[in-house]
């Protein structure tokens, strides 16, 4: 942590270090939670805790002042890996969809608004799960588990995390940006990943497959693009209303499937309207 301590846990158990003397660890300064730790992240002088119930935030800059908040709502971790640290907060993966803890607000589902509870469990990895931050994007991949399960080695997804962006649903990759809203990935070279880095030197995210390292390059602009069919949530208004016709312009780019040379001129669900 910032201020020199070392933290660890064991079971429900947060254990600090004497600041900067890593090899001592009084027991005056643990503090329980109620349920089993799954795993840490740090932010500033705090570390959450992400359990297997509802998460824990302990702040202060002394180990025998630590002050433990409980958060109210259940939010259980699913992968100890899923937890990643940022400047805006500590991000991890749960079962009800991408949870954030910051000490100084209420914790957030920064999914819930799209996706359900269900979907989530469908489109996103639920074990063994490792994330980093990938340009201001939440990027994780399932991966070969301590017991060889590989069973969720090769899918993954992503999830933009900038607030001006994080309700977009854009083309990804391409080039010059990485804004993608939510995005299920699937393991290139149809290989099992074993573990997911961001390098310390370049900030280039790698993958660890089969004893060799890949990465993704960003700069390619022109990438394979996998057609894919996006529906929302079901949503209920408050009242009557005829939603009439929308219209969408776009720019194809390079590389993308080849596009339907008849106008689909159907009828809207719901409306006599017709596009």
């Amino acid at each position: 942590m910032p201020n020199g301590m070392s933290v660890g846990f064991r079971d429900n158990e947060i254990w600090f270090s004497e600041p900067y003397r890593p090899h001592a660890w009084p027991p005056g300064y643990v503090i329980t939670t109620e349920f089993p730790i799954v795993g840490l992240g740090i932010i500033g002088t705090s570390v959450v805790a992400a359990t297997n119930g509802a998460p824990y935030a302990a702040s202060g800059v002394n180990p025998g002042s630590m002050t433990l908040l409980k958060f109210p709502e259940s939010a259980p971790c699913t992968s100890r890996g899923s937890i990643l640290a940022t400047s805006e907060g500590v991000y991890y993966s749960s079962t009800k969809g991408l949870i954030k803890i910051v000490t100084t607000g209420p914790m957030v589902n920064t999914t819930e608004m799209w996706i359900t509870r269900d979907k989530w469990a469908q489109l996103t990895p639920q074990k063994n799960l490792l994330a980093v931050m990938q340009s201001s994007c939440y990027f994780a991949f399932g991966t070969i588990g301590a017991d060889g399960d590989a069973s969720q080695a090769q899918n993954g997804f992503t999830i933009e995390l900038n607030a001006a962006d994080s309700s977009s649903f854009t083309i990804w990759p391409q080039p010059g940006g990485h804004r993608i809203g939510f995005s299920q990935l699937t393991a290139p070279n149809g290989q099992d990943i074993a573990n997911i880095i961001n390098d310390p030197w370049t900030g280039i995210t790698m993958l660890l497959q089969q004893g060799n390292i890949n990465y993704y390059d960003f700069t390619d602009a022109v990438p394979t693009i996998q057609p894919y069919i996006w529906t929302s949530k079901v949503y209920q208004q408050k009242f009557k209303d005829n939603l009439a016709a929308m219209r969408v312009f776009f720019s194809i780019p390079p590389g993308t499937p080849a596009q339907n040379a008849k106008r689909n001129e159907a009828c809207l669900l719901y409306t006599s309207r017709c596009v």
